[in-house]
């Protein structure tokens, strides 16, 4: 019979011959006994280890939400989002709002309100005044910004002028294939 001194001197195990490893808890005092080699372990039970955890949250609030939100501090500023589909619909929105800030059709809702008031003032090819089907025209950006929505800037082509037009400077579709089907 082993007694219960000698128990305490043994350790873990039954019959492993090393010394006790005696640590306070951080978060109770209590003290517990560990390994030696163990020197992550400052708590002496779940309980306290998620007490300690939870000590050493931080308080953010959710951006889209505004939920609070404990989290561990972090050398980034923290989290942002309480749930993945907040973190979702924040980004949703500022795509919308790049997209909003970049497509800027003036007085016009989009494109094909745009056309139409082209349409209604020009009615054919503004280059080689192609004017049988009204409806094949397309609208073609001077300086070839498709974000540039003015006035001034767009014009009303048949689409063998537009196709000619981006041939000729070697841009849109035509870009990649620099001479690639020339005869000689």
């Amino acid at each position: 019979m082993i007694s219960k001194e000698s128990r305490k001197k043994m350790g873990w195990r039954k019959g492993k011959l090393f010394t006790a490893f005696y640590k306070n808890c951080e978060i109770c005092g209590s003290e517990f006994k560990t390994t030696p080699s163990s020197k992550k372990q400052f708590c002496c039970s779940r309980e306290c280890w998620s007490k300690r955890k939870t000590k050493k949250r931080v308080k953010y609030i959710c951006l889209v939400c505004g939920k609070d939100i404990y989290a561990l501090k972090r050398k980034a500023g923290g989290r942002k989002y309480c749930s993945t589909k907040c973190k979702i619909d924040a980004l949703a929105e500022m795509k919308r709002k790049r997209f909003e800030n970049k497509r800027i059709w003036g007085e016009w809702k989009n494109w094909r309100t745009a056309k139409e008031w082209y349409l209604t003032i020009y009615k054919k090819c503004q280059i080689c005044g192609y004017e049988k089907i009204k409806e094949i025209l397309e609208m073609h950006h001077k300086d070839r910004n498709r974000y540039n929505n003015k006035k001034d800037n767009l014009i009303l082509l048949c689409p063998n002028c537009h196709s000619e037009e981006h041939y000729n400077k070697k841009d849109g579709q035509f870009k990649n294939n620099l001479g690639k089907y020339a005869i000689n």
